[in-house]
């Protein structure tokens, strides 16, 4: 049966355009695996060991991690903490995939029939620093004549069993989009750590884009304020580092922060064209949020956009510009769900100004109810358009707690299919 697109009313005001600050560059800090307590409880023996995997607003969900053989060590040092740097000089945008112009394509006229067998038969082989090898999160850039030796950059984080203090943004690089591994030179994770890991302290949700030739980086910090209560309900900030090779990164420099109380800022998405930053993210009421700035330090107002999840909240999400506008990938958990990580699909829409979206179609959606490794959810995705392709890299979680991330493409979005899948 297929879907039509229904779109909404009329675009935004857009804001006034100003000039942009790029980061300092400096060499990396010397990234260190933190240590892991009996308390973080991440599997390290063939017994079977439990781990949180609830965000906090739900209630806490003990996780039995089944009995198998993983890395049994980690190197323990001390965290880093972030510092904050000055921006400096203002700079030109590239921006590495398809520019947006003016939209071509008649929204309300479009028609997608919901894309089949975009499983993919086996996710895609990250190896990750802590040696579990189970990425999460995906921010995938493509440069069609390469940027600093590779055409495919993508941002990472790895989530072994959902074990909050290892997920710290990572690198890796490819020539195809198929092959991934680190690039030569990087030390992974390219953030560091964050100050503490007390109640559950941790980095996480990053973003990649390109501020003229300079790469940026754009990540979640969830603080502890040491008063017990678990870091993922403090308020939301977000810190950025910067990179002309990927390789030597600045130190962190904190850009934004939510002082809502249990409002974190969820899977940022950012873009800089014309010398303005657009962030959008979403909250805990499941809906998605779109804010501007000058200078990447002031911001405006919120700006509520009208993207929903059919029957559910809006969870994690990536956008690119695209000749139709913006088009989106989101991952959405229905009413009802087990928890925060469980039962999530994943879904496509398209807009011509960023508030206003087309009816969501559901791309793909976790196997329940057999042995794959994605039967339990589909997480974060992202979207690429390459070589002719729409490529949608996405997360998943089995029962078992184990993370991947997987490819599906083709020539549409109603054609996608799962890499293996004919």
């Amino acid at each position: 049966m297929k879907l039509y697109f229904r779109f909404c009313a009329a675009a935004a005001a857009a804001a006034t355009l100003l000039s942009v600050t790029a980061c300092n560059t400096v060499s990396p800090a010397t990234a260190t695996t933190p240590p892991i307590t009996t308390a973080q409880t991440v599997p390290l023996t063939t017994e079977a060991t439990t781990t949180s995997a609830i965000l906090s607003t739900e209630p806490t969900t003990t996780v039995t991690v089944p009995p198998q053989t993983v890395p049994t060590t980690v190197q323990t040092t001390t965290a880093t903490t972030p510092v904050t740097t000055t921006a400096t000089t203002p700079v030109t945008t590239t921006v590495p995939t398809t520019e947006a112009t003016t939209t071509t394509v008649d929204l309300y006229e479009m028609v997608i029939e919901p894309p089949t067998d975009t499983n993919a038969a086996e996710p895609l082989a990250i190896k990750t620093y802590d040696g579990y090898n189970q990425p999460c999160h995906p921010k995938v850039l493509y440069f069609a004549d390469g940027w600093n030796g590779y055409r495919y950059w993508m941002a990472y984080t790895p989530y072994p069993y959902c074990e909050d203090s290892l997920e710290n943004p990572c690198l890796a690089v490819s020539d195809d989009g198929y092959t991934w591994f680190a690039p030569d030179g990087v030390k992974n994770p390219v953030t560091g750590y964050p100050p503490t890991f007390e109640n559950s302290a941790h980095y996480s949700d990053p973003h990649l884009l390109m501020n003229g030739e300079t790469m940026e980086l754009w990540f979640r910090y969830n603080p502890s304020y040491g008063d017990g209560v678990n870091a993922d309900s403090n308020e939301g900030i977000i810190l950025r580092i910067c990179s002309t090779d990927g390789i030597h990164w600045s130190e962190a420099e904190q850009l934004y922060q939510s002082r809502a109380d249990r409002d974190p800022v969820l899977s940022p998405i950012v873009e800089l064209v014309d010398g303005v930053y657009t962030m959008w993210y979403a909250k805990r009421d499941g809906c998605l949020y779109k804010t501007t700035s000058a200078d990447a330090h002031t911001w405006t107002p919120l700006e509520k956009t009208d993207l929903h999840a059919p029957d559910g909240r809006i969870w994690h999400q990536d956008m690119i510009r695209t000749e139709l506008g913006y088009e989106i990938v989101f991952c959405a958990r229905p009413a009802g769900a087990k928890s925060n990580l469980h039962d999530l699909s994943l879904y496509y829409a398209a807009s011509e100004d960023g508030v206003h979206f087309t009816e969501p179609v559901l791309i793909v959606a976790p196997r329940k109810g057999t042995d794959a490794y994605d039967n339990a959810s589909i997480y974060r995705a992202s979207i690429v358009k390459a070589d002719g392709l729409y490529r949608i890299y996405y997360s998943s979680m089995s029962e078992r707690y184990i993370w991947k991330i997987s490819l599906c493409e083709g020539e549409s979005i109603s054609s996608l299919k799962g890499m293996g899948r004919e």
